[in-house]
């Protein structure tokens, strides 16, 4: 599919996108099938959709979000900001916040999300659930740090969490942290720590069981929104590998990998070639045909290619580096052979 990048700055617009399903509402980005919205990393894209936004972004069939802060800052009391209601749709390394949900999966039995991933996010200051699970069926909740949610009593994950496989999250100082409906099926390797109440409804405590823990998470400086870990966490090396990329012997819990680092590549065809790479930390500037650079930290890294006279310049792309990845930028110059 298509991938339709966003490069740093603030997209600030009011909700006039009629979602597919629900065509009395507005919103502010409906996803098409298939296409990925990629930002420049949550710390440098952000998309804050005002007006009445029923959501401010909405899913499709195999759509992925990555890479961006969303905000859904609209005037609606009742307000998602991820609506999750289709197949196989994916949201990670992203930041969520300003809504009465945060992401929210399903939609009554109408449109029930399949296959949904959420992964990597920072799900924070939502007045109602981080996440509410209504009709999701396979609904893979990884590696989130979901903290101070829900003045409502819902809790930073809610709902019918039977067929959900929430792994290696902390959920952190929410007014519950997670409130069931019924009974899960995989709740293992996860933090819940500081809420009002940890658990409530049809879940029972979890704590030392399957590797759950309730002890402090540490987070570097919460006041600020830092909410990667500090180095006595006891939530480094306390995960299970669910194939998302890591550094030690275990992952961490959260969405932030404990001082994670990968190397970036790139090649050209061109002797000549510059580029400019832009990751969380630092700006890289440099050329020709083979270039790398090791111990950078994780998240998400951008390059442009300067133009070179009578050729084509390679495409803009941003790239996820995950904890011990090495990631590979390719830049291929074309000469314009089209006639006049």
């Amino acid at each position: 599919g298509d991938t339709v990048y966003l490069t740093e700055g603030i997209y600030e617009f009011s909700a006039s996108a009629i979602p597919a399903n629900h065509s009395e509402k507005t919103c502010g980005i409906q996803m098409k099938p298939g296409v990925a919205l990629v930002g420049a990393g949550a710390i440098k894209t952000t998309i804050d959709i005002k007006g009445f936004a029923f959501a401010a972004v909405i899913d499709a069939n195999n759509s992925v979000i990555e890479g961006v802060t969303i905000i859904n800052s609209g005037s609606l009391a009742w307000r998602y900001v991820v609506l999750l209601e289709s197949n196989s749709s994916k949201i990670k390394n992203c930041t969520i916040k300003g809504g009465a949900t945060g992401i929210h999966v399903g939609f009554g039995t109408s449109y029930t999300a399949v296959n949904a991933e959420i992964s990597n996010n920072l799900i924070i200051n939502n007045s109602q659930p981080g996440i509410w699970l209504e009709s999701g069926n396979n609904t893979y909740i990884y590696n989130n740090t979901i903290a101070s949610n829900d003045s409502g009593g819902y809790g930073g994950i809610y709902g019918y969490i039977a067929s959900a496989n929430i792994v290696n999250n902390i959920i952190a100082n929410n007014g519950i942290g997670v409130r069931s409906s019924d009974s899960p099926s995989t709740f293992k390797h996860n933090d819940v720590y500081g809420n009002g109440t940890n658990y409530t409804g049809s879940i029972s405590n979890q704590t030392g069981t399957n590797g759950n823990i309730s002890n402090d998470p540490s987070f570097v400086n919460v006041s600020s929104g830092d909410y990667r870990l500090n180095s006595g966490s006891s939530c480094i090396n306390a995960g299970t590998n669910i194939g998302i990329p890591f550094d030690g012997g275990a992952p961490d819990m959260g969405a932030f990998e404990y001082n994670g680092a990968g190397m970036i590549q790139v090649t050209s065809n061109r002797p000549d070639a510059s580029f400019t790479i832009k990751g969380p930390s630092g700006t890289y500037n440099d050329s020709g045909t083979s270039w790398s650079l090791s111990n950078l930290p994780i998240g998400i890294y951008t390059i442009t290619f300067s133009p070179i006279t009578n050729l084509y310049s390679p495409a803009y792309q941003a790239k996820m580096l995950y904890s011990g990845q090495t990631l590979t930028f390719n830049g291929t110059y074309q000469e314009d052979t089209a006639g006049p």
